[in-house]
């Protein structure tokens, strides 16, 4: 009897869209031709293997109305995106201000 059960695959870690399985098996990349990582081939452990995923689940999570046609880290990604391009800057530019006593 065949050990031959189907491998389950995490959705792309940076467009949230369902990967591709190669034909030849053990191969996946993202099926979004959009994707910063399309070009990606790795082989299944890697491609599953996620830090921090409970963190990224949380963050996912919290985005409680997704814009249409957007996976939930789309929209995440869009609302961090224009938080940071308001007049105060990007968090980084705020964290370095906020370190060096520049804050309001």
């Amino acid at each position: 009897m065949s050990d031959t059960k189907k491998t389950e695959l995490a959705p792309c870690p940076f467009c949230g869209k369902t990967p591709r399985l190669s034909a030849k098996g053990g191969i996946v990349c993202c099926s979004n031709l959009l994707c910063d990582i399309f070009s990606l081939h790795v082989g299944i452990e890697a491609w599953n293997t996620r830090p921090n995923d409970a963190k990224y689940e949380e963050l996912l999570m919290a985005v409680a109305r997704k814009f249409p046609n957007e996976s939930r880290h789309e929209t995440a990604l869009r609302y961090i995106t224009e938080a940071e391009s308001r007049d105060y800057g990007t968090a980084s530019e705020v964290c370095k201000q906020s370190s060096e006593g520049g804050g309001e």
